[in-house]
């Protein structure tokens, strides 16, 4: 709907024909990729689950180089490297946890790979459509492959079985998510847009900073809404995450 709402203002027409075919590719592994994240964290605990995203950037690295001849300089390699690590150290609440490998590792890397294909594919179109042509295009897409899934008896039967238990206190927050959601996408690929691929999907870590602070702040005022355990140790592991992502950005940006 959002989408639809964009269309009168921002001059919406269709790219060329072999461009439709890559935007309808990318789709199909971000939708992949969509699912496989929230079987991730329906089997497993997000503690654990959202740190092992960090192969997004990782895979983005290997497959932006070999398909679109992506190279970093060399401090921006050393960023790309601190700003990973950051990540993991602010994200995970037990790192020596964080490395057992069971089934929702591989369930997770293979995601993980869904989504880079992804972006490395949009960041080929984006350097040859016009923005808001290829991301309503792709959002279009994706929006239809996800609806298919209806078409299961199954899970038509499950999505009933949710609605009828969210309130309308749960669907207000629903949407709010959902307009927030479109609105960070439609930066993340302006900003993919405009630079290496890498570097954007390694500099997204700066989102773990936000929700750290925002978890204080509801802690502290809201703590019926969301409270988080916040002990010396672990506001340690957060605060030395938090610098690591700020230096590893600097680098990729100062050099």
């Amino acid at each position: 709907i959002p989408l639809l709402l964009l269309i009168p203002f921002v001059g919406f027409s269709l790219p060329q024909t072999d461009f439709i075919g890559w935007i309808l590719l990318a789709s199909v592994f971000a939708a992949g990729g969509n699912i496989i994240f929230y079987k991730a964290i329906h089997i497993e605990e997000v503690s654990r689950t959202i740190p092992l995203f960090q192969f997004i950037p990782i895979f983005v690295l290997f497959i932006s180089f070999i398909s679109l001849g992506e190279i970093l300089g060399f401090f921006e390699y050393i960023g790309f490297v601190v700003i990973i690590i950051g990540g993991l150290v602010i994200s995970s609440k037990h790192l020596s946890r964080l490395l057992k490998v069971e089934k929702v590792f591989w369930i997770v890397v293979f995601g993980s790979l869904l989504y880079a294909v992804s972006y490395v594919i949009m960041k080929y179109v984006l350097s040859n459509v016009e923005y808001w042509n290829a991301f309503i295009l792709l959002w279009a897409t994706q929006t239809v492959l996800i609806f298919s899934l209806m078409g299961s008896r199954r899970v038509r039967k499950q999505a009933k079985l949710y609605i009828k238990k969210i309130d309308r206190k749960d669907k207000f927050i629903i949407l709010v998510n959902s307009f927030t959601s479109i609105w960070a996408f439609i930066f993340s690929y302006f900003a993919i847009s405009l630079g290496p691929v890498t570097l954007v999907e390694a500099a997204g870590n700066i989102q773990l900073v936000f929700i750290f602070l925002w978890a204080v702040l509801f802690t502290r005022f809201l703590p019926h809404v969301l409270k988080e355990e916040f002990d010396r140790k672990i506001t340690i592991q957060k605060i030395s995450g938090i610098l690591l992502i700020i230096i590893g950005v600097l680098l990729t940006q100062l050099f």
